[in-house]
């Protein structure tokens, strides 16, 4: 890269701060906001991925708790399905769904 004479080797962004008129005062104060800006930025990420952590934490214990709760109601309802074809074979009195009336052993036509 060869320079031309009365060319300036310096950054684009030396030259744009040369370019717009701003004072040495100005670059540092847009630099101060900029890192303020990214610092807040990376603090409000940083707290979403706190309250996302948290959230998965909660659903993962109530996930867990409905799995349990459902393992108990099938136990529950193996229990009475046992039950009742353990007494249907005994039974002398049954309801007919047809008609919502208890017969004795009888089957409605």
């Amino acid at each position: 890269m060869d320079s031309k004479p009365g060319e300036s080797l310096a950054s684009p962004a030396s030259s744009h701060w040369a370019r717009d008129g701003s004072d040495a005062a100005t670059r540092p104060r847009c630099k101060e906001k900029n890192r303020d800006a990214a610092r807040k930025s990376r603090r409000k990420q940083t707290e979403r991925a706190d309250l996302l952590h948290e959230e998965l934490q909660f659903l993962e214990r109530s996930n867990a708790a409905l799995e349990a709760e459902i393992a108990s109601l099938r136990t529950e309802s193996q229990r009475y399905t046992a039950a009742l074809q353990d007494h249907e074979p005994r039974c002398t009195r049954f309801i007919c769904f047809h008609c919502r009336a208890y017969h004795k052993n009888a089957v409605h036509a």
